[in-house]
């Protein structure tokens, strides 16, 4: 079975600025001026696609990051990160005895999309 988990980096900065307007008593132009801090203060993320593949009990794990300068698309990450599980470049490989659940692998993909964001991207 074939899983696949895309981060979105501008998901985190929307919530943010949705924290922002929805504050009570705040005029537009005090937002507009909170909301350039946010945007200005906040260090670029990176987008990250992770695909998993479970068999015979184990998942393997590959991933794909775009550079903080490339434009990235969810199918060319996709497309990149399954390159690499076919080929065996690997993140890394879970034991998984009794199987693996949706919500189990957008829990470990998450994760590992954390990890992957805050490492430097390797040449």
């Amino acid at each position: 079975m074939m899983y696949r988990f895309y981060s979105n980096p501008y998901r985190a900065l929307l919530r943010d600025i949705q924290e922002v307007l929805k504050k009570e008593k705040i005029s537009s132009q005090d937002a507009v001026s909170r909301i350039k801090n946010l945007l200005k203060n906040r260090k670029r993320l990176v987008a990250v696609s992770v695909v998993g593949q479970l068999k015979d009990g184990q998942l393997s794990v590959a991933t794909a990051r775009c550079s903080k300068k490339d434009p990235f698309s969810r199918k060319r990450g996709r497309t990149i990160a399954e390159g690499r599980l076919n080929a065996g470049i690997l993140y890394d490989v879970y034991d998984c005895p009794s199987g693996l659940k949706a919500e189990e692998f957008i829990n470990l993909a998450s994760n590992i999309v954390e990890v992957v964001q805050k490492s430097p991207k390797l040449k």
